[in-house]
């Protein structure tokens, strides 16, 4: 489906990139928005990393945009949480009718979202028969977090990792108190994807994939004190009562506050940042400063 999406607006979004990322709240809304209609941060990651390398836009702009792209991704948790069980095979039926029109790639698109609610309903069923004391032995908030990180590191995608959890909630195999650290890990095990990219990539990407990994660590840390030493998740399990609506509101709340905690410290992100990838030049003469003073 992301696939899908990306070919359908793959020319226009770059379009889109290079006119109207001038100025950063812009970036940021336009980054959500794109971003929660590929249903993809990872594919936004990339494209914009490949922006960078053809200095189509800005590493300002990249960043801003990258913020909003981590609020788009959270779309997908309130998606899975409707119930699609009867309209799924529909969906699906109506992608492949397109499949046969000029809509062809629209149709592809359909096909996944209704391939998505029907895989997720099958994962319910399969899960429903694990007994709940496999997710109980190890509960400690690190342990939860590393475990979220590892999972969404081998596939590669955080909304996919969203939707096993509303999964497991669903069947009341993992308490909302564990769940909260597992969605910390999963923001932090998207990284993954940028960072491999930028092995490769310019100095300018690779100065945004160790951005996109520091505001999410900065936003685990924030979120691990607040849910450790206030009453953040008795406040949050009263207001939001649905488990799996609990899952998506709470992956959208952090990402909300840590893009807003970023926004106020941004110009200290951006030293750190070109502290640890320095200009080329920057760094050549620091490199002969060190050889002349030994």
């Amino acid at each position: 489906m992301s696939q899908s999406l990306e070919i359908c607006m793959n020319d226009y979004m770059k379009h889109v990139l290079m006119s109207f990322t001038k100025h950063k709240y812009v970036s940021l809304m336009i980054g959500m928005i794109l971003t929660a209609m590929m249903q993809s941060s990872s594919a936004m990651t990339i494209m914009l990393m490949s922006c960078l390398n053809s200095h189509l836009i800005s590493l300002e702009s990249a960043i801003w945009l990258l913020m909003g792209a981590n609020i788009g991704t959270t779309i997908t948790g309130h998606i899975m949480s409707l119930d699609m069980s009867q309209l799924a095979p529909i969906l699906a039926i109506i992608g492949i009718i397109l499949l046969w029109t000029k809509l062809q790639t629209i149709g592809e698109v359909i096909i996944g979202l209704g391939l998505l609610f029907i895989g997720l309903e099958i994962l319910q069923l399969g899960l429903s028969s694990i007994h709940i004391d496999m997710f109980l032995k190890v509960n400690h908030p690190m342990v939860m977090i590393i475990y979220g990180f590892i999972l969404t590191s081998i596939i590669q995608s955080s909304s996919a990792s969203i939707g096993i959890l509303q999964s497991l909630v669903v069947e009341s195999l993992i308490p909302f108190s564990s769940t909260v650290y597992l969605i910390f890990g999963f923001n932090m095990g998207s990284c993954m994807t940028g960072i491999l990219a930028s092995i490769v990539s310019s100095r300018d990407a690779k100065r945004l994939a160790l951005f996109h990994l520091l505001i999410n660590g900065i936003g685990t840390i924030l979120f691990y004190m607040l849910c450790n030493y206030t009453l953040l998740l008795v406040y949050f399990k009263t207001i939001i009562v649905n488990p799996v609506l609990q899952v998506a509101y709470m992956h959208t709340f952090f990402n909300v506050i840590t893009t807003f905690f970023v926004i106020l410290i941004y110009k200290y992100f951006i030293r750190l940042i070109y502290l640890i990838f320095p200009d080329k030049h920057t760094f050549i003469h620091e490199k002969n400063k060190i050889r002349i003073f030994l």
